[in-house]
Protein backbone atom coordinates (compact mmCIF):
# COMPACT_ATOMS: atom_id res chain seq x y z
CA UNK A 1 0.00 0.00 0.00
CA UNK A 2 1.36 3.23 -0.52
CA UNK A 3 0.81 6.30 1.89
CA UNK A 4 -0.11 9.72 0.30
CA UNK A 5 2.55 12.10 0.24
CA UNK A 6 1.33 15.93 2.46
CA UNK A 7 -0.25 16.06 5.54
CA UNK A 8 -3.23 13.72 6.53
CA UNK A 9 -5.25 14.29 9.13
CA UNK A 10 -7.54 11.89 11.56
CA UNK A 11 -9.61 11.98 14.52
CA UNK A 12 -8.77 9.53 17.52
CA UNK A 13 -11.68 8.69 19.32
CA UNK A 14 -12.96 12.24 19.35
CA UNK A 15 -10.25 13.25 22.02
CA UNK A 16 -7.48 14.92 19.50
CA UNK A 17 -6.59 15.64 15.93
CA UNK A 18 -3.56 13.12 14.91
CA UNK A 19 -1.93 15.66 11.95
CA UNK A 20 0.63 12.89 9.89
CA UNK A 21 2.83 13.99 7.23
CA UNK A 22 4.14 11.77 4.53
CA UNK A 23 7.34 12.97 1.98
CA UNK A 24 7.52 10.26 -0.37
CA UNK A 25 5.85 6.98 1.92
CA UNK A 26 7.99 7.89 4.68
CA UNK A 27 6.68 9.06 7.94
CA UNK A 28 8.44 12.87 8.60
CA UNK A 29 6.15 13.77 11.49
CA UNK A 30 3.16 13.44 13.66
CA UNK A 31 1.67 16.02 15.91
CA UNK A 32 -0.73 15.45 18.48
CA UNK A 33 -3.59 18.27 18.58
CA UNK A 34 -6.30 18.86 21.35
CA UNK A 35 -9.31 20.01 19.50
CA UNK A 36 -10.56 23.87 19.42
CA UNK A 37 -14.36 22.31 20.51
CA UNK A 38 -15.27 19.88 22.33
CA UNK A 39 -18.91 18.28 22.91
CA UNK A 40 -19.08 17.96 26.44
CA UNK A 41 -21.58 14.86 27.73
CA UNK A 42 -23.83 17.12 29.93
CA UNK A 43 -24.57 16.22 33.44
CA UNK A 44 -25.17 13.19 34.85
CA UNK A 45 -28.72 12.61 36.66
CA UNK A 46 -27.32 12.51 40.27
CA UNK A 47 -25.96 16.17 39.50
CA UNK A 48 -29.52 17.14 37.95
CA UNK A 49 -31.17 15.09 41.45
CA UNK A 50 -29.00 17.72 43.74
CA UNK A 51 -29.05 20.70 41.58
CA UNK A 52 -33.54 20.04 41.82
CA UNK A 53 -33.40 18.85 45.36
CA UNK A 54 -31.38 22.10 46.42
CA UNK A 55 -33.16 24.99 44.86
CA UNK A 56 -36.75 23.44 45.69
CA UNK A 57 -37.58 22.60 41.72
CA UNK A 58 -37.21 25.68 40.39
CA UNK A 59 -34.29 25.01 38.32
CA UNK A 60 -35.79 23.67 35.08
CA UNK A 61 -37.62 27.77 35.27
CA UNK A 62 -33.97 29.10 35.87
CA UNK A 63 -32.39 26.95 33.12
CA UNK A 64 -34.91 27.61 30.43
CA UNK A 65 -34.03 31.50 30.71
CA UNK A 66 -30.63 30.43 30.93
CA UNK A 67 -30.99 28.59 27.78
CA UNK A 68 -33.19 31.57 25.55
CA UNK A 69 -30.35 33.69 26.48
CA UNK A 70 -27.64 31.79 25.51
CA UNK A 71 -29.26 32.08 21.96
CA UNK A 72 -29.05 35.37 21.82
CA UNK A 73 -25.72 36.43 20.04
CA UNK A 74 -24.04 39.39 21.78
CA UNK A 75 -22.85 42.64 20.66
CA UNK A 76 -19.00 42.80 20.42
CA UNK A 77 -18.72 44.87 23.92
CA UNK A 78 -20.69 41.84 25.73
CA UNK A 79 -18.72 38.84 23.59
CA UNK A 80 -15.47 40.31 25.15
CA UNK A 81 -17.12 40.88 28.94
CA UNK A 82 -18.23 37.28 28.74
CA UNK A 83 -14.93 35.87 27.26
CA UNK A 84 -13.34 37.46 29.96
CA UNK A 85 -15.27 36.55 32.71
CA UNK A 86 -14.66 32.33 31.40
CA UNK A 87 -10.84 33.46 30.92
CA UNK A 88 -10.62 34.56 34.66
CA UNK A 89 -12.17 31.32 35.74
CA UNK A 90 -9.85 29.35 33.78
CA UNK A 91 -6.88 31.04 34.68
CA UNK A 92 -8.06 30.52 38.37
CA UNK A 93 -8.06 26.40 36.74
CA UNK A 94 -4.85 26.57 35.16
CA UNK A 95 -3.17 28.15 38.37
CA UNK A 96 -4.91 25.43 40.75
CA UNK A 97 -4.21 22.61 38.25
CA UNK A 98 -0.33 23.04 39.10
CA UNK A 99 -0.12 21.31 42.24
CA UNK A 100 -2.43 17.87 43.37
CA UNK A 101 -5.16 19.55 45.99
CA UNK A 102 -6.08 22.01 42.88
CA UNK A 103 -6.04 19.26 40.31
CA UNK A 104 -8.64 17.00 42.98
CA UNK A 105 -10.57 20.45 43.20
CA UNK A 106 -10.96 21.04 39.70
CA UNK A 107 -12.46 17.75 39.09
CA UNK A 108 -14.47 17.94 42.11
CA UNK A 109 -15.87 21.14 40.79
CA UNK A 110 -16.16 20.02 37.08
CA UNK A 111 -13.58 23.15 35.97
CA UNK A 112 -11.39 22.26 33.25
CA UNK A 113 -8.13 24.49 33.24
CA UNK A 114 -7.72 24.03 29.12
CA UNK A 115 -11.50 24.64 28.37
CA UNK A 116 -14.44 26.35 29.28
CA UNK A 117 -18.19 26.14 28.45
CA UNK A 118 -19.79 28.48 25.88
CA UNK A 119 -23.50 28.25 23.86
CA UNK A 120 -23.34 27.52 20.85
CA UNK A 121 -24.17 30.70 19.91
CA UNK A 122 -21.34 32.92 21.52
CA UNK A 123 -18.54 29.86 20.26
CA UNK A 124 -19.83 30.66 16.55
CA UNK A 125 -19.43 34.41 17.66
CA UNK A 126 -16.23 33.85 18.85
CA UNK A 127 -14.68 31.28 16.59
CA UNK A 128 -15.72 34.38 14.04
CA UNK A 129 -13.66 36.88 15.50
CA UNK A 130 -10.74 34.93 14.60
CA UNK A 131 -11.61 34.28 11.65
CA UNK A 132 -12.55 30.64 11.67
CA UNK A 133 -15.45 29.48 10.59
CA UNK A 134 -17.54 27.31 13.12
CA UNK A 135 -18.35 23.61 12.08
CA UNK A 136 -22.08 22.76 10.93
CA UNK A 137 -22.68 20.84 13.57
CA UNK A 138 -22.84 23.71 16.04
CA UNK A 139 -26.06 24.35 17.21
CA UNK A 140 -26.62 27.90 18.91
CA UNK A 141 -28.96 26.39 21.85
CA UNK A 142 -26.60 23.60 22.62
CA UNK A 143 -23.44 24.04 25.35
CA UNK A 144 -20.05 23.14 23.58
CA UNK A 145 -16.29 23.31 25.33
CA UNK A 146 -13.79 26.28 23.65
CA UNK A 147 -10.46 25.74 23.96
CA UNK A 148 -8.37 28.06 26.17
CA UNK A 149 -5.78 29.88 23.56
CA UNK A 150 -8.51 30.37 20.88
CA UNK A 151 -10.62 31.72 23.50
CA UNK A 152 -7.95 34.09 24.36
CA UNK A 153 -6.85 35.29 20.77
CA UNK A 154 -10.49 36.67 20.56
CA UNK A 155 -10.66 38.42 23.41
CA UNK A 156 -7.29 40.03 22.72
CA UNK A 157 -8.55 40.84 19.07
CA UNK A 158 -11.81 42.62 20.63
CA UNK A 159 -9.75 44.18 22.76
CA UNK A 160 -7.41 45.79 19.93
CA UNK A 161 -10.50 46.68 18.17
CA UNK A 162 -11.94 48.46 21.60
CA UNK A 163 -8.94 50.36 21.92
CA UNK A 164 -9.00 51.31 18.52
CA UNK A 165 -12.15 52.52 18.35
CA UNK A 166 -12.01 54.60 21.49
CA UNK A 167 -8.64 56.53 20.57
Amino acid sequence: MRLHEGLQVFVVADKALVKVYFDWGVLVWVEVVDPVIKIPNGPSAFSKGISSAVTGGANSLVSKGSTAADRLPFDREQLLGVLHFRLHETDRARRRASWFGGRIYNRLSGEDPDYFPVSGAHLMQALGVVRIQAPEFVVAGRQYLLRYDYAKRASDKLEREQQANVS
